[in-house]
């Protein structure tokens, strides 16, 4: 048994995984959102009347719903959107008191490029086209809360909003952890973490931690201090020594220990949570350069390989039960004592 308990005689091709990671780390995320960009919602004049506007998604010729529509909501800056009032009823009954039978118009505060996201996440249709800036999409989920449309039904995963919050994480994740947090979206505050894993707590205002409440703030924090422990204990351990040879024998060995101790130190002291694969390999590959034993080169090149794989393998997301967080840990690397 190695000193992480687990059998030396492993089944994993660590190199071949290795490999893979370094390799989709190198090629970078698939693609990257547009910077954000202002754009008003496209308008149409009315045939009627040239001085008004009218949403060219929702008006007289628009498919969405059943049948014509028989309620048109004007925005505070004059744009018409004309929708369907049972669609209205379905997502939230508070629409009920200001929807009275004979009115047909509905004037609300929001601005164009707010309410027809709002219209859009209603009708469940796409909105990205717009390419709205985090701002309106923080305006939406305000709206949505003071109209009472339920959150956990319009913003979870695999729904235009959410998918519209996911690509303006890179831009400002802790914004999005905090709208997360305070309206208990645990699948959006997921997402938002994996780019918090090395964001500074401490410099968190009053204001923050009270948005994120003590249980959201608890699993960000675990989720940094479990890994920076994962990250130390990997590195803390140098690579086996390999059967004694002619020219390379016990003696030698303090030799690779050394090299080991100057490459990982930076992460055993000042290592973060979000250190990628691919400088942790670059880093601790290093410790092989002033090796002149190949069988220490590649037992160098084996513990780096290891230890990219099963740092690979460790949570980046926030847990539910934090306590649960060895639990989902390859068993090399739950915590079995203390780390010498």
């Amino acid at each position: 048994m190695d000193s992480f308990g687990e059998s030396k005689q492993s089944t994993v091709d660590y190199e071949q995984l290795f490999h893979d990671l370094i390799k989709l780390e190198e090629q970078g995320p698939p693609g990257k959102s547009k910077n954000d960009v202002v754009v008003t919602i496209p308008v149409s004049e009315s045939p009627s009347n040239s001085g008004i506007s009218v949403s060219t998604a929702f008006n007289s010729s628009s498919e969405y719903g059943d049948g014509p529509s028989d309620v048109t909501l004007v925005s505070n800056d004059a744009v018409h959107f004309l929708v369907h009032r049972s669609r209205l009823l379905k997502a939230s009954k508070s629409f009920g008191p200001l929807l009275a039978p004979d009115l047909d118009m509905l004037r609300l505060p929001e601005d164009a490029n707010t309410l027809n996201v709002v219209v859009h996440v209603i009708y469940n249709i796409p909105f990205i086209q717009y390419t709205p800036t985090l701002d309106i999409l923080l305006q939406v989920v305000k709206a949505l809360k003071k109209y009472e449309i339920p959150l956990k039904s319009f913003l979870n995963p695999g729904t235009p909003l959410f998918d519209g919050l996911i690509n303006k994480l890179p831009a400002m994740p802790l914004e999005v952890y905090l709208v997360a947090a305070e309206n208990d979206l645990f699948e959006l505050a997921c997402e938002a973490s994996k780019q918090l894993l090395s964001f500074l707590l401490t410099i968190l205002t009053d204001e923050d931690v009270q948005r994120m409440g003590s249980i959201y703030l608890r699993m960000i924090f675990t989720l940094q201090t479990e890994r920076l422990f994962v990250l130390r204990r990997l590195v803390a351990n140098p690579p086996t020594a390999h059967a004694p040879t002619t020219t390379c024998g016990a003696g030698e060995y303090g030799r690779l220990k050394s090299a080991w101790s100057s490459a990982s130190v930076n992460f055993v002291l000042d290592g973060k949570p979000d250190v990628s694969v691919v400088l942790l390999y670059k880093t601790l590959d290093a410790a092989k350069t002033d090796l002149p034993c190949t069988d220490c080169q590649q037992c160098v090149t084996q513990r780096v390989q290891e230890i990219v794989v099963r740092w690979s393998l460790t949570p980046k997301t926030i847990r539910m039960d934090v306590q649960d967080f060895f639990a989902v840990l390859p068993p090399a690397l739950r915590y079995s004592g203390s780390v010498n």
